[in-house]
């Protein structure tokens, strides 16, 4: 099962960004991890904080770059993430991993 949360670009100051040379979306993938675990769960963080700073951070540095809030564009990307975060977690939770031995 593949298992993943798209970030979206958060349009925190839509005037400032340099439409082009921004991402729109970043891909997280955590079927890897232990979601029911606090390393997991850090692991899953680190990814998403990761991914954010991916979709604020232009590839082409401008002007308009030195005016552009990276910080609260990757905070609120990061908290409009928070809902799918939340519900992988529960997910793994309720998740039933099992191994045949023998």
């Amino acid at each position: 099962m593949m298992m993943l949360i798209v970030l979206a670009a958060a349009a925190a100051q839509p005037s400032l960004q340099p439409v082009d040379a921004l991402r729109t979306s970043v891909t997280v993938r955590y079927g890897d991890l232990v979601l029911a675990t606090a390393e997991g769960q850090r692991e899953l963080d680190r990814r998403i904080a990761s991914a954010a700073l991916r979709i604020c951070t232009p590839d082409v540095p401008t002007i308009e770059q030195a005016l552009y809030d990276i910080d609260g564009c990757v905070a609120k990307v990061v908290a409009d993430s928070a809902q799918d975060r939340r519900r992988a977690i529960a997910a793994a939770g309720r998740e039933t991993r099992t191994a045949t031995i023998g």
